[in-house]
């Protein structure tokens, strides 16, 4: 485990406000903080569920027949196994596999294990196996696409909760994953509660404009607003909150 980043505590609301919030809009507060590269590019998900949890990390390095007999033997442990067996409930599991596409680190009977754990998603900078089976079941899966051969031919798991690359991507573990059908985001465990705050007035922006421009107000001076029309912002929170009570 790195010493330079401790795994921060995120509160549990925290956490389930931000799987409610587009990655798009995520993106955008990440960046106006000078996170630039948080979205996780080249990878798709299987289906259109949300999902935010914890990250759990498992990393991955290309194998060689006397890795493929320890393993097979147990005179070295089976990470994969371990790491499907430790990755606590509510937690994302993030394989950097070293971009390798023509093999699997998940099929459909581990995915169906993974959800009776409680597991929140799959992030995998690779290929899985069933991904159509996995489309339909309730864990969310983000991969590069099809690659149905086992991965012990290919890969060998070398570390868990570890530091990883994801696709340019620095995730460490405890980092928020937050994905939906957009893709995936990154949040640094110690910005999640800051990011889900600003997030959140964006979003409400968001809603005033696209009203505004819905009546006909013109895109110039509306977005991104100017005084004018965040005086008008102002006085329509307000009556957001009226109606509220």
């Amino acid at each position: 485990m790195s010493t330079l980043i401790q795994v921060t505590e995120i509160d549990p609301k925290t956490v389930a406000y931000l799987a409610r919030l587009p990655v798009p809009t995520l993106a955008a507060v990440l960046f106006r903080k000078g996170y630039e590269k948080q979205f996780v590019t080249g990878l798709m998900p299987l289906s259109t569920r949300r999902f935010a949890g914890p990250a759990y990390t498992l990393r991955a390095i290309p194998t060689r027949p006397d890795l493929r007999t320890a393993v097979a033997s147990g005179t070295v442990p089976n990470l994969h196994r371990q790491a499907l067996r430790e990755i606590p409930a509510g937690g994302v599991l993030v394989a950097d596999t070293g971009r390798t596409t023509g093999c699997s680190v998940l099929g459909d009977i581990l995915a169906e294990s993974l959800i009776v754990r409680g597991i929140a998603g799959v992030v995998v900078d690779g290929g899985v196996a069933d991904t159509q089976r996995l489309a339909e079941l309730d864990l969310p899966v983000v991969c590069t696409g099809s690659a149905p051969v086992p991965w012990p031919g290919t890969l060998y798991i070398a570390d868990l909760q570890v530091p990883v690359n994801l696709c340019g991507v620095a995730v460490f573990p405890g980092d928020i994953i937050v994905g939906d059908a957009c893709g995936v985001i990154v949040i640094p465990a110690a910005l999640a509660a800051e990011v889900a705050h600003e997030a959140r007035e964006k979003e409400e922006m968001e809603i005033f404009i696209l009203e505004r421009i819905r009546a006909g107000a013109p895109l110039d001076g509306t977005y991104p607003p100017n005084e004018a029309a965040l005086a008008d912002y102002a006085a329509w929170r307000e009556a957001q909150k009226d109606k509220a009570e």
